[in-house]
């Protein structure tokens, strides 16, 4: 089944719709003594990917890919980039408060991971920034799968890893 890019509103409606799913979560949290047994949910795969290729597609990141088509890559990548013959993988992320991912055998072997850190966003309406993190060539930093936090990935990437703040209400 294809895809459907979703556009900038319906990300901004999704998000909405999470924040609601969010602060629920957190008002039976605080109100119920069972509450803590109940997880938030994980950022919906569309979304992160969705907000990666509107960012791709206005050259907000990744700007040496520039002359590139970005479509949903299905079973080969979440995202792929393509210019003539020439085929680059991308990998998409996305955390919430918790900052802790999975990289698994595909996330290695992709050209790119981009992780999309919305920490505090869904928690509250008037937190409208994101963080963009950038893994170019991610297999030099890991040899097999691993899970990691944002600090880890930090003190492992360095000054190589690339980091962006997007203000999600000006695209």
């Amino acid at each position: 089944m294809t895809r459907e890019l979703l556009s900038i509103k319906e990300i901004v409606n999704l998000g909405i719709l999470l924040c609601d799913v969010f602060d629920y979560i957190t008002k039976i949290k605080k109100k119920e003594k069972l509450g803590d047994k109940i997880k938030y949910p994980q950022i919906p795969s569309i979304l992160s990917e969705s907000l990666a290729i509107h960012l791709l597609n206005k050259k907000i990141i990744l700007s040496e890919l520039e002359r590139f088509r970005f479509d949903f890559g299905g079973r080969t990548a979440d995202i792929l980039a393509n210019k003539n013959e020439e085929k680059i993988k991308i990998e998409v992320k996305a955390t919430a408060k918790s900052a802790f991912q999975y990289f698994g055998p595909k996330d290695i072997v992709a050209d790119y991971i981009i992780w999309i850190h919305f920490e505090d966003f869904f928690m509250d309406l008037e937190k409208n920034i994101v963080k963009i993190f950038i893994i170019k060539n991610p297999g030099k930093y890991f040899e097999k799968p691993v899970k990691i936090t944002l600090s880890k990935l930090k003190q492992v990437i360095g000054e190589d890893l690339e980091e962006k703040e997007i203000n999600v209400d000006q695209l």
